[in-house]
């Protein structure tokens, strides 16, 4: 934010440097301050800005009628206290002023200004003498202007400039939306699959967020939502989380996630700020293994726990684990792993479960493997891998057949 003085005999003096032409001038402006009012300086002054902003090929900024209510309040605090300030007479700053205004914006300037020349063209000159005000009107983050001036007889013009970058907050659903179909185009042009947003965790992120834009504690994460990665973002533009986390968005180890957006003012964002808290699931790093190579695994898991209790390990038996493949297709097709008619396979027992991990066994099975099947010696053992709407992030189904 930035002020000035711009009395009258600085531009006469550029202007007209002898003093027969000064009280001409004189004259001339006694004479024009009664043709040119305010709202047509304050037009004349928006021009002028469109026209430095222009030279340099940058957008030009457009008019904001409440920005100008705005800075025609504050010229017109000045005008009252005969001072140029950026404070009110309250002590509140331009930004302050913003937020009571009810204006959300990413970034603001303002200009300051008194003048006893109603000529806009030397109280634009002005400004753009001076390095600090220049570079409000040239600056090519702002996109709206709102000009105020104030003329008090026999004192002269108090001028405002307000520039904003204007933020229009979006709705939490619209955000969201928003968000999730970007992070897939970036996705998708990276010949990446897309990620899925779960409900759950969406629900998770968005608790979140809302904490961080009331300052609150975070909560915990839920245990069965297993690893989770969480990047947390507040910035009033989403392109921020675009570049921030770009290299996390085009991990392909990726493919779910949770999305949760508040808007909120905050005293670090004063104009406004979007709070976001993204959840990234990790892929299971036994995905990829072959079938082979995922049932070795469950038969060393089993093994591992009979062996540290002493029991004899079980071997593989090709007719067991060709009727456990049979048996897990069943399983798989009804979705339920313990309230299913499934045939039975002669005198074998048949143990099915859904884990996350296939080198874990559900607490329960862990005991009977320890304690029941203590004179079992052939295993037959069925597994894949599936995403569905119980288990979004995916899981491994396995059916398990042993024999004495």
């Amino acid at each position: 934010m930035k002020r000035i003085a711009i009395p009258v005999f600085l531009f006469l003096l550029l202007a007209l440097p002898c003093a027969k032409n000064l009280l001409c001038l004189k004259q001339e402006k006694e004479s024009y301050s009664q043709k040119k009012d305010a709202p047509t300086m304050e037009k004349d002054l928006f021009n002028l800005v469109n026209i430095e902003r222009q030279k340099l090929d940058l957008a030009p900024v457009i008019f904001s009628p409440p920005l100008r209510l705005h800075a025609r309040k504050h010229s017109q605090n000045m005008a009252l206290r005969g001072d140029i300030s950026h404070l009110s007479t309250s002590g509140e700053t331009y930004s302050e002023r913003l937020v009571e205004g009810g204006f959300y914006f990413i970034k603001s300037g303002e200009n300051v200004a008194y003048s006893e020349t109603f000529i806009s063209e030397f109280i634009h000159q002005g400004f753009m003498d001076s390095p600090g005000h220049r570079a409000n009107i040239v600056d090519p983050d702002f996109d709206e202007l709102g000009i105020g001036v104030v003329f008090i007889k026999d004192k002269g013009y108090y001028v405002t400039q307000d520039f904003i970058r204007a933020l229009a907050p979006k709705g939490r659903i619209e955000a969201e939306v928003e968000v999730e179909e970007n992070i897939n185009r970036i996705r998708r042009v990276n010949s990446l699959p897309p990620i899925l947003f779960l409900a759950e965790a969406n629900r998770f992120a968005q608790q979140c967020s809302t904490n961080e834009a009331k300052d609150r504690s975070r909560p915990p994460i839920p245990s069965h939502f297993g690893e989770t990665h969480v990047f947390y973002s507040r910035t009033p533009s989403f392109d921020h989380v675009y570049s921030k986390y770009k290299d996390k968005l085009l991990d392909k180890n990726y493919e779910t996630a949770g999305l949760g957006i508040d808007f909120s003012r905050h005293e670090k964002s004063p104009g406004g700020a979007y709070f976001i808290t993204l959840l990234l699931f990790p892929e299971s790093e036994y995905k990829s293994r072959s079938n082979k190579d995922l049932k070795e695994i469950v038969l060393s898991t089993i093994n591992n726990t009979r062996k540290n209790k002493g029991l004899l390990l079980l071997k593989e038996d090709i007719g067991l684990a060709t009727n456990a493949k049979k048996a897990l297709k069943m399983i798989y097709a009804q979705k339920n792993t313990s309230s299913i008619a499934i045939p039975r396979f002669g005198r074998a027992v048949v143990i099915s479960y859904v884990t996350e991990n296939p080198t874990l066994l559900p607490g329960g099975l862990k005991s009977q493997f320890e304690e029941n099947f203590i004179y079992y010696k052939r295993i037959g053992i069925g597994i894949r891998f599936e995403k569905d709407s119980k288990y979004p992030r995916g899981a491994f189904w396995v059916v398990i057949l042993i024999m004495e």
